[in-house]
């Protein structure tokens, strides 16, 4: 039986005729870059199973903040009941979340600049990574100089809570800055990507020292506050 595909080769759309066999597996034939038959079931990875599991079953756990907040201040209020996932040790600032906006959006317009520059010289321009395996890998190799991460994860989801503090624990140990801040939406929108990212690697801090320099300072006194309400919660 003979059928015809549409494929778009070199921005035009075609039809391609081929003849329909249940024995061929249509997914695994190519015409240049681009297959005949795309594949139906898409494999989730065990992470997401797990989230869209969570998501079903629950609600959205809410996170600490504390904006704004003078080294004369008290703390809000935090909700005893929630739990908080084992890898936060900070505070969130809308201060903290602007600022960490503007220096990925700068390291992202710099990491643009090496796109259109031979292979060779384009790791000149690398500035960042995401992903959470991007980023545990690129731990690993010593390569990263800040690591940060959404501050609006799936909340009590195990799976995704350990990868976390997996990366938190070897940014410790490397002496690397673990930041939390900005949704994940914002932070893909930082670092130029069109999906939402919860984790994000810095791997070269040229043009951005200074305002980094602030986020560091920042993100210890946010530390300070956090743990001063861990051992004196507000009555």
């Amino acid at each position: 039986m003979e059928d015809r595909e549409r494929l778009t080769i070199n921005k035009s759309t075609v039809n391609v005729p081929f003849r329909r066999d249940p024995e061929i597996d249509l997914t695994a034939i190519r015409i240049g870059k681009n297959r005949v038959a795309r594949k139906r079931e898409v494999k989730l990875s065990d992470i997401k199973q797990a989230i869209l599991t969570h998501r079903r079953s629950t609600a959205q756990v809410p996170t600490i903040t504390c904006d704004h907040l003078s080294p004369d201040e008290t703390l809000p209020d935090v909700d005893k009941t929630a739990e908080t996932p084992p890898y936060i040790n900070q505070c969130l600032s809308e201060d903290l979340d602007a600022l960490v906006f503007k220096v990925l959006k700068e390291l992202s317009r710099l990491q643009a600049r090496g796109v259109n520059q031979p292979p060779e010289k384009r790791y000149k321009y690398k500035k960042l990574v995401v992903g959470i395996r991007e980023v545990e890998r690129a731990l690993s190799r010593n390569e990263l100089r800040g690591v940060v991460v959404a501050t609006n994860l799936e909340a009590g989801v195990e799976a995704l809570d350990n990868l976390i503090l997996d990366v938190k624990k070897l940014s410790d140990q490397k002496e690397i800055p673990f930041v939390i801040a900005l949704s994940k939406r914002k932070l893909g929108k930082a670092v130029g990507k069109s999906m939402k990212q919860s984790v994000v690697g810095i791997t070269n801090l040229d043009g951005v020292h200074q305002d980094w320099k602030r986020i560091t300072v920042d993100v210890e006194f946010l530390r300070n506050k956090f743990t001063e309400n861990q051992l004196h919660p507000a009555s």
